[in-house]
């Protein structure tokens, strides 16, 4: 961006020496001179400020206060309080004007720039737009399609302090610096909370690695204490154990064993067959006596006896309901053979 205040310096050196028609003059010149956009300096010099209590004078300096901080259409509207302007003025005004809606909107809409700016036709318009880009105080996009001008930048006007446009930007400041704080507020909430949740995850990955690392002490202890025991378990316990069951004893263990492969164990299960086989020894001894039913005299059938060897089976292997069925049955089919047995002897 250019600095358009150095084209003002050779009318700021000329007035310092100069008053009434002369100082009244360099205004003029200064405002149709090309390149020069900025007329702040010239504006608080104290022998320019001297024309605006001057009788004839005054309306110089009004027009230099319109350079510096008016319009195009308060021109048009109030033609009779400056003197007249060339063309040269009059389209300085108009580039300073276009800077000022620039200033306002970013988008501009030709139908817009046409009536404020007083354009015979889109092709002056958009001559004009060149114009001004060039000159360096504004830049931009035209889109003919659309018939729209796109404001990229624009050059500083003067500021006027007496005016409403200091208080405008004030409160423009306010707004941003609250804009400011609530971003700052947000950004400070969003990084408290990804911290938190950071020192959360730490925090959890720490205890899971903690709780693996006991389990793997309470292993290891286990291991080196059962190693020192001087005891090994038996492949019965050892199998015992794959399918999830401890066996507390030798004795156990082998019934266990033999249970899961369908064989009677040593302890109870043993006094069940040996009482199995007793039973059976007395059935066959009846079976050989030939008992009779009383009052037929027809051969007695074993129901008592496959009942007694049912009973004294069950009642031996209480909590083994496989073993039950299993001695029950071989019980059953030896007393009924001893039975046919003894018929035939009967005979």
């Amino acid at each position: 961006m250019p600095d358009l205040s150095l084209n003002l310096e050779p009318f700021l050196l000329v007035a310092r020496s100069t008053k009434g028609a002369a100082a009244a003059k360099i205004i003029m010149d200064a405002t149709a001179a090309p390149g020069v956009y900025g007329f702040g300096e010239l504006l608080d010099m104290p022998n320019i400020k001297q024309l605006q209590e001057h009788e004839t004078l005054s309306s110089h300096y009004r027009l230099l206060q319109l350079f510096a901080y008016g319009t195009f259409d308060q021109y048009q509207a109030n033609r009779t309080s400056y003197p007249p302007l060339s063309s040269a003025q009059i389209e300085k005004l108009k580039h300073l004007t276009l800077v000022s809606l620039g200033m306002e909107s970013r988008s501009l809409t030709y139908a817009s720039l046409l009536s404020v700016l007083e354009q015979p036709s889109v092709r002056a318009l958009e001559d004009m737009i060149i114009d001004a880009i060039y000159a360096g105080i504004i830049s931009g996009r035209m889109d003919q399609a659309n018939g729209r001008f796109s404001v990229d930048w624009v050059v500083g006007r003067d500021l006027d302090v007496g005016g409403s446009e200091l208080r405008d930007l004030g409160m423009r400041l306010e707004n941003w610096c609250e804009m400011t704080q609530d971003l700052l507020s947000s950004l400070n909430t969003t990084i408290a909370q990804s911290r938190a949740r950071t020192i959360a995850t730490r925090d959890f990955d720490h205890m899971q690695q903690q709780q693996r690392f006991t389990a793997y002490e309470a292993f290891a202890s286990q291991v080196a204490s059962s190693a020192a025991s001087g005891g090994k378990k038996s492949w019965q316990q050892q199998q015992g154990n794959r399918q999830g069951v401890d066996p507390s004893s030798s004795a156990e263990a082998s019934g266990w064993f033999n249970q899961a492969l369908g064989k009677p164990s040593s302890g109870s299960a043993m006094h069940d067959a040996s009482a199995g086989s007793l039973h059976l020894r007395n059935t066959r001894s009846q079976g050989r006596r030939g008992p009779t039913s009383q009052g037929t005299g027809q051969d007695a059938e074993p129901v008592g006896a496959v009942g007694t060897a049912v009973d004294t089976t069950s009642s031996s292997s209480e909590g083994h309901p496989s073993r039950i069925r299993t001695l029950s049955g071989r019980a059953i089919s030896q007393e009924t053979e001893a039975a046919k047995r003894a018929r035939r002897g009967n005979k």
